[in-house]
């Protein structure tokens, strides 16, 4: 973009440039006023002795009170028309029209890089799997809404199993260190036994 406008303001430069020499090549000739001078000389020196000196200052006078009278800074009152209104308000919806479209824009790369990722995995899986990829395919194509419902009650499923395995696991673990302390306190016993004979 600096470029392009770069180049417009070359291209302009160069053309005042050429201009401006054109105008310093051309011969300026002037017709020779001298005559009507002459003419006007001799009207205003017949004016100036006809007009009075007394009249001709109290026209200066009234003149300069007129001006003494122009305000040095004239204050100016910005006012929107109904056009520049409308034009504000269109240039404020376009600006949020732009806005809300680069949101959506960000929104929906953000969400195609997740669908990508998904396409990815699932293309892993078609490659790993064949037979489970096939079964997706199949059933999702048949009632698309059955099969999220059924992928949904399945991963349930898979955590609550997930869940009770993590707690069975923790039991078992606390089970053997309390049958350890049992057996322990077992070997104890007798051995205390033994030594009391």
């Amino acid at each position: 973009m600096e470029d392009y406008e770069k180049s417009i303001a070359a291209e302009i430069q160069n053309n005042l440039i050429k201009k401006v020499e054109e105008l310093e090549k051309r011969e300026i000739k002037l017709p020779d006023y001298t005559p009507q001078f002459e003419e006007l000389k001799s009207i205003m020196s017949q004016q100036s002795t006809q007009y009075p000196a007394e009249k001709f200052q109290s026209q200066l006078n009234e003149f300069r009170v007129k001006i003494d009278l122009i305000p040095k800074e004239i204050p100016v009152m910005h006012k929107l028309d109904v056009e520049t209104k409308k034009v504000l308000k269109v240039f404020v919806i376009l600006v949020l029209l732009v806005i809300a479209s680069v949101g959506i824009a960000v929104h929906l790369l953000f969400r195609n890089h997740g669908l990508q990722s998904s396409a990815d995995k699932f293309h892993m899986i078609r490659q790993s799997s064949p037979g489970i990829a096939l079964w997706a395919d199949t059933t999702y194509l048949a009632d698309p809404d059955q099969a999220i419902r059924k992928a949904d009650s399945l991963e349930a499923m898979a955590a609550d199993l997930a869940a009770a395995q993590r707690e069975a696991k923790e039991k078992k673990q606390a089970s053997d260190v309390a049958r350890q302390k049992f057996q322990e306190l077992q070997k104890a016993k007798r051995h205390g036994k033994k030594k009391h004979r």
